[in-house]
């Protein structure tokens, strides 16, 4: 097993057992659709998740296999015994990429946000409202819904800190939403989880009895306390003492993967080496020093020409794409011509105001400018050069980077006046302000002069 999957290869002998356990009641479970050719995913959702986390082979395989197949309906995503979608099911199914399929999509439409009340609560049929949420925060964290479900979860915390199950679905939505921002009630509502797990299910192991609906639990606490905490390894000494012969706990699949998903929270299951976390830790630094937004300034009183030179590095770097709204341009238009001359290929559109309001409005000896650049640059640039009364905001898209600034390219307020921009290469900031000037773009009516 080792050989075939080296993610295991540091996994604890319990989840090894565990795993084989589970990868042979798959294969009896693909055996059972071949005859059958019914199949009820959603029975199956904790299982292929363990299976698939540690990237096992029989999961991926089979999991590649069903992503397109023509069999899929609404009912291959239910539960058998009660032909009805369950959201933690469904979390597991979307995290392994099945949220994709239009079925999913309608179940989700249909049993959550339809199922949404105006107060944001969604009633549920396992882990009420809490596992639903938990999905709109995988599949579609910025929409409407999301924001009304976490809202109301906000609110109405007190409401579900009965069940153990239930609160640590709540807090592992708060997780995943938003952590830093609800650091503090993630916090509170982790201490009343740890409380009532040791009080009512640590309480329940000396009589050698254990909900099988515990991995949430013991994921939420090691996120919040570490894996080392005191009722996570009381726990995880009891499920090893418990694990069956023949590899599973509670003799069937349910109890065997919410098992396995408790040890691999609690740090039983795969590992990497301390080089490769380095090397993890490393590119994950630069990518965050490269998506990193920076403040640019133009001040006359220091002489910082930042937003200047932003631009200017900006322009000599661009291979594919340079957009630019500007009310007035008399800074770096030759540079422009030159830049399209040298590489006919780039994608060069400019959006700036017309040419008799531009004369009439600009304030400075660069005035002289205007009328020549904009000229040259329309002539040269034909239908990629629009114009626009209205235009007010100042904004430069080059390639994967953005530059967002109170400046227009003039020599003035490039060098003389005091103004401020932020410079990103952040993919959604970039991404967003390509759809606004796309959208600018497709809404002007050129303006003959």
């Amino acid at each position: 097993m080792e050989n075939r999957n080296m993610d295991m290869k540091y996994c604890s002998l319990e989840v090894k057992n565990g795993v084989k356990w589970l990868e042979n009641d798959l294969k009896k479970m693909l055996l059972d659709y071949q005859d059958t050719r019914r199949l009820a995913l959603s029975d199956y959702a904790y299982s292929l998740y363990v299976l698939y986390k540690i990237n096992y082979p029989s999961a991926v395989n089979f999991i590649k296999t069903i992503e397109n197949k023509k069999f899929w309906s609404r009912h291959f995503l239910y539960h058998e015994d009660t032909l009805l979608p369950y959201s933690d099911a469904l979390y597991y199914l979307a995290k392994m990429g099945f949220n994709k399929n239009e079925h999913f999509k309608k179940i989700v439409q249909e049993y959550i946000k339809e199922k949404q009340m105006t107060t944001g609560y969604i009633r549920s049929f396992e882990y009420d409202h809490t596992a639903p949420m938990r999905v709109l925060v995988l599949i579609e964290p910025e929409s409407e819904y999301t924001k009304r479900a976490i809202e109301f979860f906000i609110k109405k915390y007190t409401n579900f800190l009965e069940k153990p199950d239930i609160l640590s679905w709540g807090i592992l939505a708060l997780y995943d939403y938003n952590f830093y921002k609800y650091f503090n009630i993630i916090k509170n509502l982790s201490s009343v989880l740890k409380k009532k797990f040791l009080d009512e299910i640590c309480g329940k192991i000396e009589t050698h009895f254990a909900p099988p609906y515990t991995s949430s639990v013991i994921q939420a606490l090691s996120y919040v306390f570490g894996s080392n905490d005191e009722s996570i390894r009381k726990y995880v000494v009891w499920l090893k003492k418990n694990l069956n012969s023949d590899g599973s706990w509670f003799e069937e699949a349910l109890g065997t993967s919410e098992a396995i998903l408790s040890l691999i929270y609690a740090g039983e299951g795969p590992k990497i080496s301390k080089d490769k976390w380095e090397q993890k830790e490393l590119l994950y630094q630069q990518k965050l020093k490269m998506t990193k937004s920076n403040i640019v300034v133009t001040s006359p009183f220091s002489g910082e020409f930042e937003i200047k030179n932003k631009i200017k590095e900006m322009i000599n770097n661009t291979n594919n794409r340079l957009w630019i709204c500007s009310r007035f341009i008399t800074e770096f238009w030759t540079d422009l011509i030159s830049l399209k001359k040298d590489k006919p290929e780039i994608d060069m559109k400019i959006i700036t105001i017309p040419k008799k309001e531009a004369k009439e409005k600009y304030i400075g000896h660069g005035k002289k400018f205007v009328e020549p650049a904009f000229d040259t640059l329309q002539r040269f640039l034909e239908n990629n050069f629009r114009t626009t009364p209205l235009l007010h905001a100042r904004y430069i898209i080059a390639d994967d980077t953005v530059l967002v600034s109170s400046a227009d390219l003039t020599s003035e307020q490039l060098e003389k006046e005091f103004n401020l921009g932020i410079w990103t290469r952040d993919p959604e900031t970039v991404q967003e302000s390509v759809g606004v000037f796309e959208n600018l773009w497709k809404s002007i009516v050129n303006e003959k002069d």
